[in-house]
C-alpha cells in the first residue's frame, strides 16, 4: 500500500524539466486477454538502493511514458488493483530511450483445494471524464434489461415514459461506442449481454453531438479469455417471467470468437387513470379515463463476434446482432365525459394489439498501429436494418350515461403501421503524438439514415337500423406514406496533453446535417454547426483533483418527431409530428472535484446547462364526432436553464461497501407556449444508494434504494416516488455456480404521476400503477479452460 500511495503522489506531482543526458522509459500494459489496462500505476526505482525515481499512469490504451530520467540502472514496478504486481528487474539507460516489451498482468488468485478464485472488478469505477458501472457480480442486475439497469446508476433517470435523462437532460445512448437504432431498444437488451455501462456527462468533440447533452455507452461482453469460456443461466419470476441465457467465448492463436443468445418472456398488468380538464370561457369539460392493460412481451437477442490479429500491429473485428421482439397486448378503457359536472357521454374501448420488431446489424472495426504504439489508425462501419410493425383492432362501444346499458351502435378501427429503418455509418479516426506531452486526435464520420412508414387505417361504423332490425355498415379507409432521409457528416480535431500537474484537451467538431421529408409535401432542411469542447484538469495533491469542462451539443429532431401523419390513441387523443422542427442546442459548463482517501472517495460536480429550441409536445383541441379530441404536435417550445450539484461517494467499512449519490438541481423553463399555471421553476433532487455485504464466504447481500423528487420538464411535471430492492447470492458448485434470489420494490411503492399543462385551457393528470413487488430466482453456471498456453491471440496486445 505504501508503494501504491507513493506512486500516486509521484504521478500527480511530477513536473516536466529539460536537461541533458535524460531519457524516457515507455511501454504498454495489458491483461492475459491482451486487452490494454488503463490507469495502471507504473514506478521506476534506482539500483541498487531501490530509491523511487519517478511514477506515472497508463493511458486508456495501456501506454505509459516516464520522461527525463538520467543515465543509470533501474527496475520497474507495475501495480493495478486486483492484479498481481509485475516487476521488470533490470533496465539500462545509457545513450537512448528504452521501449519495454509488452507487459502482461495477471489477476490475483487464491488456490483452495482445486478451487481458483479470481479477483473481481468493483461495481463502480471512475476514470478521467466518465463513470463506469460494471454489470458483472451485481446481484440486482440478474434477469433485467438495459433499461432497468440504468435506473440504478448515479446521475441517470428513466421516467414513466421510458425517457432516459442525465441530470434532467436527454442522453445519447450508444452501443459499443456507436449510436444506432439498437440504442432505441434498450428495453430489449438483456443485462446478461452487457459488460459495463459508461456515463460521460460532458463529452468532448470526438463523440457525436446529435442526440443529447451527455452520453451513456453500453459495452457488450467480449469473452476474450484464452481457450474457451462461457456461462449458462435460467431464471423464473413473478408475472410468469422466464429468462434463458447462454454465452460462449473461444480464442485460439490469432482468432477470437464469442457469441450469446438470450430469451425473455413476461406478463405485465398495469392500471392507468387520467383526468383531462378543458376550460372554455365559463364552461368546464372533464374527461375521466381508467385503463386496464395487459402486455405479454417476448424477445430473443443474439450476437456473434469474430476477431483476427493479422500481426502485432493490426487486427479486425466483425460483429452481427439479431434481435426479435413480439408483444401482444389487451387494453380495456372506460371513458366518462362531463360537461359542467353533468355526465354527457360514456364509452368503452377494447383494444387488441400485436406489435413486433426485427432488428439486424452488422458492424466492423479495423485498427492499425503505425510505427509505434503512439500512433493509431482506426476505421469502422455499421449497417442496420430494422422493421417495426404494429397492428391493432379497436372496438369503441357507446354506453348509456343513465343506466349504463350498451347503445346499439359501435365502431371498429383496424390500424397497421409498417416501418422500415435503414442506417449506414462509417468513420475514420487517427491518434498520434506531436511530442512527449502533446497528443492529437482527428477523424471523420458520416451516416445515411432512411425511415419509411406505411400507415393504414380502416374504420367500420355500425348503426342499428330499427326498421330493418339490422346494423348498417359505413366504411372509411385512410392510407398514407411517410419517408425521412437523413445525411450527416462531421469532422473533428482534438489536442490534448500534460503540463506540470495540468492535463488539458480542446477541440472543434464541424457538423453538417441534411433532412429530406416526403409525405403530402416535401420539406428539406440543412443544418451546419461548429461544436467546441474544452477540458482542463489539475491534480492538486494525492487526495484531491479538479476539472473544468465546457461543451456544446446539437440535437436534431428524430423521424418520429417529424412524421406528420396523425395517429390515434383511443377516442380522445391523437399525436403527430412536425416536418418544420429545428434542432435543439445544449451548452454545458462543469466544475468537477474528486477527493480520495484509503479505499473511499467522494466526487462533487457543479454544473450549468442551457438548452435552447427544446423539442416537446404542444397540445390543442378539435371537436370530432361530438367530442373534444386532444391533438399533440411536436414543436420547438422554448428554453431550459439548469444549475445544480451532483455528488457521489464510495465508503468502504471493512466488509460493507456503501455507494451513494445525490443530485440537486434548479430548473427554469421559458417559452411562450407554456401555460402560465405550469411550474416554470423548481428545485429537484434524486438520491440513490447501493450497498453490498458478504454474509459469509458463500453468501452475499445487496441493497439498493432510489428516491426521485417531483421534477419539471417541457413535457410537464412528474411527481416523486421511491423504490427499494434486495438481492441475495449464494455461490455453489465450487464457486462456478450461483443462486440469486431478489425482490424488487419490496415496499410496493412505485407509482408514477404526471401532469401536462401546456395550454392555458388544457390540463391533464395521469396516474400510472405498474407491477410493483416482484420476486425473481435464477441459477447460473460458469465454465472455462484457464490454460497457460502461450498461443494467445496475436503476438502483441491491442484493444478490440
Amino acid at each position: 500500500m505504501r508503494i501504491y500511495l507513493s506512486v500516486l503522489l509521484i504521478c500527480i506531482s511530477a513536473l516536466f524539466v529539460s536537461a541533458q543526458n535524460k531519457y524516457a522509459v515507455s511501454g504498454k500494459v495489458v491483461n492475459v486477454a491482451k486487452t490494454p489496462i488503463a490507469f495502471a500505476n507504473v514506478a521506476i526505482f534506482e539500483l541498487p538502493d531501490s530509491t523511487m525515481i519517478q511514477g506515472g499512469m497508463t493511458d486508456d490504451q495501456g501506454n505509459f511514458i516516464l520522461p527525463d530520467i538520467i543515465s543509470g540502472d533501474y527496475f520497474l514496478k507495475i501495480l493495478y488493483i486486483g492484479f498481481e504486481t509485475k516487476e521488470i528487474p533490470i533496465i539500462h539507460l545509457k545513450d537512448s530511450d528504452v521501449l519495454i516489451p509488452i507487459i502482461q498482468l495477471k489477476r490475483k488468485t487464491t488456490q483452495l483445494n482445486e478451487i481458483t478464485v479470481i479477483s473481481e472488478k468493483g461495481m463502480f469505477e471512475t476514470e478521467a471524464g466518465k463513470m463506469i458501472y460494471n454489470v458483472e457480480n451485481n446481484i440486482n442486475a440478474v434477469g433485467v434489461t438495459a433499461s432497468e439497469l440504468l435506473q440504478n446508476i448515479p446521475s441517470v433517470s428513466v421516467d414513466m415514459d421510458e425517457k432516459v435523462t442525465i441530470r434532467g437532460t436527454k442522453a445519447t445512448i450508444m452501443i459499443d461506442g456507436v449510436e444506432s437504432d439498437l440504442s432505441t431498444m434498450i428495453d430489449q437488451i438483456p443485462a446478461d449481454a452487457i459488460e459495463s455501462i459508461e456515463v460521460i456527462t460532458n463529452p468532448s468533440v470526438r463523440y457525436e453531438a446529435q442526440n443529447g447533452g451527455s452520453i451513456i455507452n453500453i459495452k457488450l461482453k467480449q469473452h476474450a479469455q484464452t481457450g474457451y469460456n462461457g456461462k449458462v443461466e435460467a431464471g423464473i419470476g413473478s408475472m410468469n417471467q422466464t429468462n434463458l441465457n447462454s454465452v460462449l467465448g473461444y480464442n485460439v492463436k490469432n482468432w477470437r470468437f464469442s457469441g450469446m443468445a438470450n430469451y425473455q418472456y413476461k406478463e405485465i398488468k398495469t392500471v392507468q387513470n387520467s383526468i383531462r380538464t378543458i376550460m372554455n370561457s365559463n364552461t368546464k369539460d372533464e374527461l375521466y379515463q381508467i385503463s386496464n392493460d395487459k402486455k405479454m412481451p417476448s424477445s430473443f437477442f443474439s450476437s456473434i463476434k469474430a476477431g483476427y490479429f493479422f500481426h502485432d500491429k493490426s487486427f479486425v473485428d466483425l460483429k452481427y446482432i439479431h434481435q426479435n421482439k413480439k408483444q401482444a397486448s389487451q387494453t380495456e378503457i372506460k371513458n366518462e365525459n362531463f360537461k359542467e359536472e353533468v355526465l354527457g357521454l360514456v364509452s368503452e374501448v377494447h383494444n387488441n394489439n400485436e406489435s413486433g420488431v426485427t432488428f439486424n446489424q452488422v458492424s466492423g472495426t479495423f485498427r492499425k498501429f503505425l510505427g509505434s504504439d503512439n500512433q493509431k489508425l482506426e476505421g469502422n462501419f455499421l449497417y442496420s436494418f430494422n422493421t417495426p410493425e404494429n397492428e391493432a383492432d379497436q372496438l369503441n362501444q357507446s354506453i348509456s350515461d343513465q343506466d349504463e346499458d350498451i347503445i346499439e351502435k359501435y365502431r371498429i378501427d383496424n390500424k397497421s403501421y409498417l416501418s422500415q429503418i435503414r442506417l449506414l455509418k462509417g468513420g475514420l479516426d487517427y491518434t498520434g503524438k506531436l511530442s512527449r506531452t502533446l497528443n492529437i486526435e482527428t477523424g471523420t464520420l458520416f451516416s445515411i439514415n432512411n425511415f419509411t412508414q406505411d400507415f393504414w387505417n380502416t374504420r367500420l361504423n355500425y348503426d342499428w337500423n330499427t326498421t330493418e332490425e339490422q346494423y348498417d355498415l359505413a366504411a372509411d379507409t385512410l392510407a398514407k406514406i411517410f419517408s425521412n432521409n437523413t445525411f450527416s457528416g462531421s469532422f473533428y480535431g482534438l489536442l490534448s496533453g500534460k503540463w506540470g500537474r495540468f492535463h488539458f484537451s480542446g477541440g472543434l467538431r464541424f457538423e453538417y446535417l441534411k433532412n429530406r421529408i416526403e409525405s403530402d409535401s416535401i420539406v428539406t432542411t440543412n443544418t451546419i454547426k461548429i461544436v467546441p469542447s474544452i477540458h482542463l484538469q489539475k491534480a492538486v495533491s494525492e487526495k484531491y483533483s479538479w476539472e473544468i469542462s465546457m461543451t456544446t451539443r446539437t440535437i436534431p429532431p428524430k423521424y418520429n418527431q417529424l412524421n406528420p401523419i396523425s395517429l390515434s390513441w383511443g377516442n380522445y387523443n391523437k399525436s403527430s409530428g412536425n416536418p418544420k422542427l429545428t434542432p435543439e442546442f445544449i451548452y454545458q459548463l462543469e466544475f468537477d472535484n474528486t477527493w480520495k482517501w484509503n479505499k473511499s472517495n467522494l466526487n462533487m460536480n457543479l454544473f450549468f446547462k442551457n438548452e435552447t429550441q427544446i423539442i416537446g409536445q404542444w397540445y390543442y383541441l378539435e371537436e370530432e364526432e361530438n367530442r373534444q379530441v386532444s391533438h399533440s404536435i411536436y414543436e420547438n417550445l422554448g428554453n431550459i436553464y439548469s444549475l445544480g450539484v451532483d455528488a457521489s461517494s464510495m465508503i468502504n467499512l471493512k466488509n460493507i461497501i456503501i455507494r451513494t449519490s445525490a443530485i440537486t438541481y434548479y430548473n427554469e423553463i421559458n417559452g411562450d407556449k407554456f401555460a402560465s399555471s405550469l411550474d416554470r421553476r423548481e428545485i429537484s433532487y434524486i438520491f440513490k444508494m447501493n450497498s453490498s455485504y458478504p454474509l459469509n464466504k458463500k453468501i452475499s447481500m445487496q441493497l439498493t434504494a432510489t428516491y426521485h423528487s417531483p421534477q419539471i420538464s417541457v413535457y410537464g411535471k412528474q411527481f416523486g416516488y421511491y423504490q427499494v430492492d434486495l438481492g441475495l447470492r449464494s455461490k455453489i458448485l465450487k464457486n462456478k455456480g450461483s443462486l440469486v434470489l431478489k425482490a424488487m420494490d419490496i415496499f410496493n411503492t412505485v407509482e408514477y404521476e404526471k401532469v401536462i399543462n401546456q395550454r392555458v385551457n388544457y390540463f391533464k393528470k395521469t396516474f400510472y400503477d405498474p407491477p410493483n413487488f416482484l420476486v425473481y430466482l435464477s441459477f447460473s453456471y460458469k465454465f472455462n479452460s484457464l490454460t497457460n498456453s502461450k498461443s494467445s491471440p496475436g503476438k502483441s496486445s491491442r484493444k478490440s
